[in-house]
């Protein structure tokens, strides 16, 4: 997908993404965009910045 309009580019890639059979529960959604990443290159970056492991506010214990 590349054409002179970077939202349209978007927008396509989005919809053959929702087009794509969902993956099963016990498939890693990392391994998934790791497979994926070329088809779905302006989406990965979104999978990276959610599927990243998620900061805590909880101290250690010591």
């Amino acid at each position: 997908v590349s054409s002179q309009n970077p939202r349209q580019d978007f927008l396509t890639e989005l919809k053959l993404y929702l087009a794509e059979p969902n993956i099963v529960r016990t498939e890693c959604p990392i391994q998934y965009w790791s497979a994926k990443e070329a088809k779905f290159n302006l989406l990965r970056e979104l999978a990276r910045k959610y599927l990243s492991v998620p900061a805590t506010s909880v101290p250690s214990e010591r």
